[in-house]
């Protein structure tokens, strides 16, 4: 039997090469068995409409599974949603809280994010010092 990495390495590499069924074949099973990696993958190939329709609550669905087990990539797709308004009401401090989980991880995009919150007063509060780390 393959481990869930090698099956998860295959379904990256095969998105990679552009073969998002075979993708969406390995990521669906390991996702609802409730492997984060899976489920924050399996949501990108419904936010982008690959090997599905595109479908922005099934996207959120399975970020949010993925984001509440501690997945920093999906935390921030999460922020990004509440910031954009995708699926879910536009709110800047829900957008804040699931960036600064995945900012406290290293998320890049997050710690991006977060600074342009602090500094467009999008937090509640201008602080050019927060925005600028």
């Amino acid at each position: 039997m393959e481990s869930i990495e090698i099956k998860l390495r295959q379904a990256i590499d095969a998105f990679n090469k552009g073969n998002y069924q075979i993708s969406f074949d390995i990521f669906k099973p390991l996702a609802e068995e409730g492997n984060a990696k899976a489920q924050f993958h399996l949501g990108f190939l419904y936010r982008i409409g690959q090997a599905v329709n595109q479908d922005y609550d099934q996207a959120y669905h399975w970020y949010l599974l993925s984001a509440n087990q501690g997945y920093a990539e999906a935390q921030y797709k999460i922020g990004l949603m509440y910031y954009k308004g995708q699926v879910v009401k536009k709110n800047f401090q829900k957008a804040f809280d699931w960036y600064s989980l995945a900012a406290e991880q290293g998320e890049m995009m997050a710690q991006s994010n977060l600074g342009h919150l602090y500094a467009n007063e999008q937090t509640g509060k201008l602080d050019y010092i927060q925005a600028h780390k």
